[in-house]
């Protein structure tokens, strides 16, 4: 979520939480593994192994998407001045 946040209002949080389009984005960049991670609970008892592979995949996609969103902040933000 932090790195999310960063990558998608840089050093202006507050100012770009309040634009639409920035907030649809954090909002479905964070519901969609949320979304998945729940289903995937529900299934442990059923079959624990299709559940655990599930969660495992969706761990390392969260895992993938946050080293790209990470790297990906300061090529995007590095013209962008604190208190501007």
């Amino acid at each position: 979520m932090v790195t999310m946040t960063a990558h998608l209002t840089g050093l202006r949080t507050h100012s770009f939480l309040f634009n639409p389009s920035v907030l649809a984005r954090l909002a479905i960049m964070s519901m969609l593994p949320n979304f998945g991670l729940t289903v995937l609970s529900f299934t442990l008892d059923s079959d624990p192994s299709l559940a655990a592979g599930g969660i495992a995949l969706v761990l390392a996609t969260m895992g993938a998407g946050t080293y790209l969103l990470y790297r990906g902040i300061e090529p995007k933000w590095r013209s962008s001045e604190f208190g501007e």
